[in-house]
């Protein structure tokens, strides 16, 4: 951060500019230096400091010294080459105006995640505001790792001189985040470094068999052996991943379980029917490749273009193309990762249509093994509204951790979600809280769709609890870590502390986790 700020007084901020009157206006250059320090420095940290990494430049931070001077200007009332006040009072300056400009124009015109505006509006609200101007005041909202605006600094120079003894590396929780996030950095990159390692190893070897079978040897039994070890390792690979793979007749041959059909007036049923379909689509092609892969292993079928660009990934331990594609997930798995992944996905899909009862009263499951997870939370909305014969559009969701010892209620009126990991946040006694820990398995989710009446009136009594420190967060869910596919916005959860607090901390809900 401080190597940011350094930069800032390198460049855009000069004295003639930020030292004339009002007085006032040096410490508004400032708090915007440290706000571009802080959205430049949270992109490193991307996915949980801002979920992508957005292009923030040196022109952001030009343009919000313009709308600074200008805003000064016209409280002053000073144009047309007329002087400027010494000073001027804090409490007269239009933050409202300053604040909107910044959050919607300056530096979110760039942001298309309605979280990050959030968070964005969080850092804004917080450094411009007539709060600022007040004695021990926190360039930070982190009380245990504080980071104090300096005192009694008037001119340009007193503010460089501040930056200049802040310590060299910092905390992330200057920047609002887990003091443990370096932590996570070290994590994303060692996996990157394992993913590249992966794609780019053996690379004058991704042809496998092709390439043996092609080869210019001087000595045709050196090309015969470098053939038949090519065949052996794509043998085998294939054979790895053949018994890896879903073992379910019903997938393999494409037919739905007898008990599950004709239920076609079920929003659950035509949800998992879908999710059927694409599991069982994809199954099929796999297994047809593989088979094609063991006939040329064996010399009985020539290689395609297809089986080759199939054959190359597998070689190199990685899924082929159209299998990312069936259905959104990471794509940084193995191929047995993925297969594995994908098992347990199928496995739970036979298991919920091979039951008796309606699938609208299968109340546990593991969300983030489901394919299309936004899918499965339309279906509910719309089992509810289907069953109480209620206005769709005046559903809302309602959820809540459940403890150990928590009983389920009202069979086909809720839904339990299993296999939820949460990240900048804790979960402890049916309520979130501000945590520096990264990331936990979530205990089980309540999910329930309510009339709009009924979750207002709820929203109300936890507003009453406001005098405990409780109150409703907001939470976005997220489809795995990577955070590029946001499931929903619409939950809100019973936590202790500062929602802004938490959104900066990047809080959020994770349905699949590797």
């Amino acid at each position: 951060m401080r190597a940011s700020l350094q930069r800032s007084f390198a460049g855009a901020l000069q004295s003639d500019r930020s030292d004339a009157p009002p007085v006032e206006r040096c410490r508004l250059h400032f708090h915007l230096a440290v706000l571009h320090a802080i959205v430049l420095e949270r992109v490193r940290y991307a996915p949980v400091g801002w979920t992508k990494k957005y292009e923030f430049s040196d022109a952001d931070f030009r343009c919000g010294l313009s709308v600074l001077d200008t805003w000064i200007a016209r409280t002053c009332g000073a144009k047309n080459g007329q002087s400027f006040p010494s000073n001027v009072d804090p409490s007269v300056l239009p933050w409202a105006a300053i604040q909107h400009l910044l959050v919607e124009v300056v530096y979110g015109g760039r942001i298309d995640n309605d979280f990050d505006k959030e968070l964005l509006r969080s850092f804004v609200s917080h450094l411009f505001c007539e709060r600022a101007y007040t004695r021990g005041f926190l360039l930070n909202k982190d009380e245990s790792v504080p980071l104090a605006a300096p005192e009694g600094a008037r001119k340009l120079t007193d503010f460089e001189a501040w930056v200049a003894q802040m310590d060299a590396k910092g905390s992330p929780a200057w920047l609002g985040l887990s003091a443990q996030a370096e932590k996570m950095l070290r994590a994303l990159a060692g996996s990157n470094t394992l993913v590249h390692w992966l794609q780019t190893q053996n690379v004058e070897d991704t042809s496998g068999p092709t390439s043996a079978v092609g080869s210019t040897a001087k000595d045709p039994k050196d090309g015969e052996a470098k053939q038949s070890n090519a065949l052996g390792e794509l043998r085998q690979k294939v054979e790895q991943i053949w018994n890896a793979l879903p073992q379910d007749n019903a997938l393999r041959e494409g037919h739905l379980p007898p008990q599950s059909r004709g239920q076609d007036a079920d929003p659950m049923w035509r949800c998992f029917h879908r999710e059927f379909l694409v599991v069982s689509g994809l199954l099929i092609r796999i297994l047809g490749d593989l088979q094609a892969l063991r006939e040329v292993c064996e010399g009985t079928q020539r290689m395609s273009n297809a089986l080759r660009l199939v054959s190359n990934k597998l070689q190199v331990d990685l899924p082929p193309l159209y299998w990312l594609s069936a259905y959104p997930i990471s794509n940084k798995l193995s191929s047995l990762e993925w297969v594995r992944d994908f098992r347990r996905r199928a496995e739970q899909l036979v298991q919920m249509l091979s039951g008796s009862s309606s699938l609208s009263d299968r109340l546990s499951l593991w969300v983030g093994g489901l394919l299309f997870p936004e899918a499965f939370l339309s279906a509910t909305r719309q089992a509810v509204a289907q069953r109480n014969t209620w206005p769709l559009e005046q559903l809302e969701p309602q959820v809540e951790l459940l403890g150990e010892r928590q009983q389920v209620a009202d069979s086909g009126c809720c839904w339990i979600l299993k296999g939820c990991v949460l990240e900048g946040a804790h979960a402890a006694e049916n309520r979130l809280e501000v945590s520096d820990d990264l990331s936990q398995e979530m205990p089980p989710l309540r999910l329930r769709w309510v009339l709009r009446d009924e979750a207002e009136n709820a929203k109300s009594k936890d507003k009453g609890k406001a005098q405990q420190g409780l109150s409703l967060w907001q939470i976005p869910v997220y489809l795995n870590s990577e955070r590029a596919q946001l499931v929903t916005s619409q939950l809100f959860l019973a936590a202790q502390g500062a929602e802004a607090v938490c959104r900066q901390r990047g809080a959020a809900i994770i349905f699949w986790n590797c």
